[in-house]
């Protein structure tokens, strides 16, 4: 009866403030050797994670995030209701043409975006999910520089993999940045 009490005096206890829902889609062959780069992202961005929390190492207060990865070999149609379930994507794949190291570039929906009949580029998944969803999360894709694409084997390049562990760490940073402003956004609403 107390807490119930409680509540009532003081209605701005009652607030709960939502976490920012940030998904990220690791997209490719891993048996086409840097090709897997976006699941080897999504892969070594966890096991750095959990080994922070390990070694309590913290990048920031993370309760106001919610974290959800996932892991495809390529984007379909399916992906937009995963992405209309958060507040931001971020799409992590192999560049074969892009800048040394990674790039990381913010995207939005765009009408006429390129749908095939079995995957989508990132914008074509924001276009569904802003289309069937009415959804319009911020979106960014985080292409990782790859070299080697032609043979049929599970592993990557020593370039590829040096590029992986710089942008597993900017992701790191980018994560910390979004914590730091989430956590500032729940003190300014309490």
């Amino acid at each position: 009866m107390s807490a119930k009490l409680a509540k009532l005096e003081n209605p701005a206890r009652e607030k709960t403030i939502q976490p920012t829902r940030i998904l990220l889609i690791g997209y490719g062959n891993p048996g086409r050797q840097d090709d897997g780069l976006g699941a080897a992202c999504i892969e070594t961005l966890t096991q750095r994670l959990a080994q922070k929390v390990e070694d309590r190492v913290s990048i920031h207060d993370l309760s106001n995030i919610e974290l959800n990865t996932q892991v495809v070999y390529q984007l379909s149609v399916e992906e937009a209701l995963d992405v209309s379930e958060n507040d931001c994507v971020v799409f992590i794949d192999a560049s074969l043409n892009g800048a040394e190291s990674f790039e990381f570039l913010e995207i939005s929906s765009s009408v006429g975006a390129c749908f095939g009949s079995h995957s989508l580029n990132p914008q074509g998944v924001l276009e569904l999910c802003d289309s069937l969803y009415r959804k319009q999360p911020d979106g960014y894709v985080l292409a990782i520089r790859g070299y080697e694409f032609d043979q049929f084997q599970e592993a990557l390049s020593n370039k590829a993999r040096d590029n992986l562990y710089q942008a597993t760490d900017f992701l790191l940073h980018w994560l910390d940045e979004q914590a730091t402003q989430a956590n500032t956004r729940t003190k300014d609403d309490a």
